[in-house]
């Protein structure tokens, strides 16, 4: 299927590798950076204030990565300037542990201003905590001034904590928010707010109670804007996805599709929206059979051979779909899921509560590209996957005459995904048959495919083109 708006996958991840001497000790390739000549200033002032025995804490991750986080540094970005007379003196935020000094995991954060020349501690700030997480700066509502967002973790616990902060009018730092239990925070313009806002999951394990709120400044006061209950059996967040439900052009609503994993390693996916002012959810809905009833459809197995198949655009239609997955015909449910080559099934919401079945589906391992299933293949094809997941074959799947997937004995469709560097010495090995379909739409991938006449459940040309959907890289 050849669509106008490329698809593009997020779930790329970006690994860089450093060169090091292997000489270097150890101890030297874990030390801290040293400190410039205005940093050892304000760690001077530091010591001068606290006495001995600091050691600094550096956020593990985002774009600040010292332990001394200028408040000025937050950048313009067409928002109201920081750098100007309403600041008055320049301030540094400081984070550290101090020594010995309690047994509970505690760290600082000190707020020092320099005046007339010379750095001094103004304001004290305590975390319950062993690491700071992230360090980053927004506007947060309708009030256009910057907002530290700092988030925290304690040795060995999965959730984390996030404080939002802000000076009063008199100049003092003061904490807006302090939420404990999160799995997830993002900053965004989330559903259509019309300004930046902090979307926050929290999770109360023991109390089985898991929220997914929207926090930000509004008519002069940090508030709470909108919340909804989610489920609390998620134990992992791991991709939210901006997309629009309803039916029509004139009726698309905003929506976040949220992608989580579950302590038994299947997944799920929430979805929330806006309407009437406040924030309701499809999946996890208020009468508790069609939660149930969702929460069922949506249910993903993923594996070697089976994609975690995230909410995406999957036709270019505009509106976003959400998957769930069931097994090929001919796999086992006795045999070991991780074995097991399973079908992505696509939904539309409906109606705002309803999952309506659109597609049928094999989704590839690498997550760069689906085929979609035309309607007289369902539960008439089984699919297989190489060891190495490159090569996926279709089967016919005749019932009942066969038992399992091994009966399988008429070839459809094979699909190869060759890296582009590797493409000529894959022409030059390959069995006859194989032709080149599509080099353009992925940048990593050149796309082979092989045809097979064998039954009646031969695939057409249109049913091909329409089936075959490439995603691009992000």
């Amino acid at each position: 299927m050849k669509i106008p708006n490329k698809l593009s996958v997020a779930l790329a991840a970006v690994i860089l590798f450093t060169g090091c001497n292997l000489a270097t000790p150890a101890e030297e390739l874990i030390s801290p950076p040293k400190l410039t000549g205005e940093q050892s200033e304000i760690y001077r002032a530091l010591i001068n204030s606290k006495g001995g025995g600091l050691n600094l804490k550096y956020p593990k991750s985002g774009e600040y990565r010292s332990a001394f986080v200028y408040w000025e540094d937050f950048p313009d970005a067409g928002e109201r300037p920081l750098r100007d007379e309403e600041m008055g003196p320049p301030r540094v935020m400081v984070f550290y542990e101090v020594s010995g000094i309690s047994t509970e995991p505690t760290l600082w954060l000190t707020f020092l201003q320099k005046r007339d020349g010379r750095w001094s501690c103004v304001y004290d700030m305590p975390f319950f905590a062993t690491d700071i997480e992230k360090v980053e700066f927004s506007v947060l509502g309708d009030r256009g001034d910057a907002n530290a967002i700092v988030s925290y973790s304690v040795l060995n616990q999965p959730e984390k904590g996030v404080s939002v902060i802000n000076f009063t009018n008199e100049g003092m730092p003061e904490r807006l928010i302090d939420r404990q239990y999160c799995v997830y925070y993002e900053v965004n313009s989330f559903l259509d707010e019309g300004e930046k806002n902090l979307f926050i999951i929290t999770q109360d394990r023991a109390a089985r109670e898991s929220r997914a709120s929207l926090i930000g400044w509004r008519e002069g006061a940090f508030r709470f804007l909108n919340s909804v209950e989610l489920n609390p059996d998620a134990s992992e967040f791991v991709k939210i996805t901006e997309g629009y439900i309803g039916d029509f052009a004139h009726d698309k609503t905003p929506a976040l599709f949220l992608e989580y994993v579950k302590s038994d390693n299947s997944c799920n996916t929430g979805i929330v929206y806006k309407r009437g002012g406040k924030m309701k959810s499809v999946v996890y809905a208020d009468d508790e059979q069609k939660r149930e009833e969702n929460l069922a459809l949506l249910e993903k197995i993923p594996n070697a051979f089976t994609c975690h198949a995230v909410s995406r655009d999957i036709d270019g239609d505009g509106f976003t779909e959400a998957a769930g997955n069931v097994d090929f015909p001919g796999y086992d449910p006795a045999v070991n899921a991780l074995n097991r080559v399973r079908a992505a099934i696509w939904y539309k919401i409906g109606g705002f509560t309803d999952l309506e079945k659109l597609y049928y589906s094999y989704l590839s391992a690498n997550n760069d590209y689906v085929f979609i299933f035309p309607g007289r293949w369902e539960d008439k094809v089984t699919v297989a996957v190489s060891a190495d997941s490159r090569e996926v074959t279709f089967w016919a799947y005749h019932l009942p005459e066969y038992e399992s997937v091994y009966d399988a004995q008429y070839r459809l469709l094979s699909i190869t995904a060759v890296v582009k560097a590797e493409s000529v010495a894959f022409l030059e090995t390959a069995e006859d048959g194989w032709f080149l379909y599509d080099d353009e739409s992925n940048g990593a991938y050149d796309y082979y495919v092989k045809r097979f006449d064998q039954t009646a459940l031969v695939l057409t040309d249109d049913e091909l083109e329409n089936g075959f959907v490439i995603f691009t890289e992000q």
